[in-house]
């Protein structure tokens, strides 16, 4: 019992560690600038942790987390252990405990978003990691409890079915595969670990149902406030938040792309960088798709910087499922067609304010990461026609399969031209010279590009990173998107 208490203790302590070292960024940011971007790009990401494409969402911090997390409960349930049944005690004491932040919440999560600011991707990996320990350490009480008494109920063999399914399905490979069907059954079976705890530890005494209630507590506040945020953003007088669906050419068997332009029922001013869950009724099979909530990253926002947008964009890449649905909606006389909309959000846009100290940047996307581009670049020539940041040089390259695929973001490359009154932004877009031929009868609707645009058949990145580097003086900052998880 002490044991469990100096564990929890040390949690407390944990958390506390974390805002401090969050107060505490902006003072050391020049030490992982110049020491940890190093380790990060020599060790931990070719060496260590070298993820599937689109999964790379472990960083130094997040990793430095889970292991710290992982030690503390391995000593915490094996410290002067004497019997089993002290260790499954403490097990089982550990998990429970673990459950209170797995309750905190998930990706819609406003505490984690709006007061500690972390990345949803961050947050997200260390819930996993939590919740693989917190499940570890249920398994092996519930082994651990059968051999001890060689009896187990029907409620206790429930439990350890469900933790194991949480378990299977929180891997990579398997939530992504069927998205869907992973946020509806988790949400689910997480219900059922509380429902089944709160039969099985009944007799663990006071500290296990505590910590049990606090779980709940814990999720009970974020989701009224979440509620709360979302009714706000949705509820009201005057128009319906409702969404325009447009659709763009498909050739050459690339990724297909359609544009959702939101208007908003209470509008607010975008930041680069945020995202939103959307979700629509008309493509959803018997209009489900109300209860499904899908993030999209914005990539442009109909104001100016100084005021509310009242219109945002989503670029969406159409895949499985709600985009793939979505994709197949039947529009009249190939017309925009006009669905009822919610959103949830705005999440993220936090740290991208460290762009402005930078002297040049360079932004690098592939297809539709273009998306994750677009509010960034026009967020900094803002800055620097109000001389409230110190870039000089700003440069965009677009990679492209073919040049049909410009249509998806055309017009608001003009707009960041057009925007440009000091003429620090050049844009380069990249085509296959053996596609450029082809597409190029189908180009007619495109609308004239302006004479910072230019278009290149092939490109050698290192050699362009180079070129960047030594064309000014300054610090410069290399920003690439080959793939985003708010786009798809």
């Amino acid at each position: 019992m002490h044991v469990t208490i100096l564990y929890a203790i040390a949690y407390a302590s944990t958390i506390s560690l974390i805002l401090l070292w969050k107060a505490w960024n902006l003072i050391v940011l020049r030490a992982r600038e110049r020491f940890l971007s190093v380790v990060s790009r020599w060790l931990f990401y070719t060496v260590v942790f070298p993820r599937a494409r689109g999964s790379t969402d472990a960083t130094i911090f997040s990793v430095a987390l889970a292991i710290l997390f992982a030690v503390g409960n391995i000593v915490g349930s094996t410290l002067a252990v004497q019997t089993k049944a002290e260790l499954s005690m403490r097990l089982a004491r550990l998990s429970i405990l673990n459950m209170v932040v797995l309750f905190v919440g998930g990706r819609t999560n406003i505490v984690i978003d709006k007061l500690l600011k972390w990345t949803i991707t961050e947050y997200s990996f260390l819930h996993r990691w939590i919740g693989r320990v917190s499940l570890v350490e249920a398994l092996l009480h519930g082994l651990l409890y059968y051999l001890d008494r060689r009896s187990i109920n029907a409620y206790e063999i429930s439990l350890l079915a469900v933790t194991a399914a949480i378990g299977c399905m929180s891997f990579v490979y398997v939530r992504r595969r069927i998205y869907e069907t992973f946020l509806s059954t988790h949400r689910l079976l997480s219900f059922a670990v509380l429902i089944l705890s709160w039969l099985h530890i009944t007799h663990l005494g006071l500290f296990s149902l505590v910590c049990l209630i606090s779980a709940v507590t814990l999720f009970s506040i974020q989701k009224i406030l979440w509620l709360g945020f979302f009714l706000y953003r949705n509820l009201g007088s005057g128009p319906r938040c409702e969404a325009t669906l447009v659709r763009y050419p498909n050739t050459f068997g690339t990724e297909e792309i359609v544009q959702l332009q939101v208007s908003l029922k209470r509008p607010w001013n975008v930041r680069p960088g945020q995202y939103v869950y959307l979700s629509l009724r008309q493509p959803a099979y018997f209009w489900s798709g109300i209860v499904e909530s899908h993030p999209y990253m914005v990539a442009w926002a109909s104001d100016s910087d100084d005021a509310s947008s009242h219109v945002i964009t989503l670029l969406v890449q159409c895949r499985r499922g709600f985009s793939r649905r979505l994709s197949l909606t039947r529009m009249r006389a190939s017309t925009p067609q006009h669905m009822s909309a919610s959103i949830d959000g705005p999440y993220g846009g936090a740290g991208l304010e460290k762009l402005q100290d930078y002297d040049k940047v360079l932004f690098m996307a592939d297809g539709i990461g273009i998306a994750h581009h677009l509010m960034p670049v026009r967020h900094l020539l803002v800055s620097h026609n109000k001389q409230t940041a110190r870039i000089r040089r700003l440069t965009l390259i677009w990679f492209l399969r073919s040049r049909d695929q410009m249509c998806w973001a055309v017009n608001f490359l003009l707009a960041l031209h057009d925007l440009d009154d000091r003429k620090i932004l050049n844009i380069f877009i990249t085509t296959p010279s053996s596609l450029e031929g082809s597409a190029e009868g189908r180009n007619s609707a495109l609308p004239e590009l302006r004479s910072r645009i230019y278009m290149l058949n092939e490109i050698d990145i290192d050699l362009w990173i180079n070129e960047e580097w030594q064309a000014e003086a300054g610090n410069m900052l290399t920003v690439g998107k080959y793939y985003s998880p708010y786009s798809s």
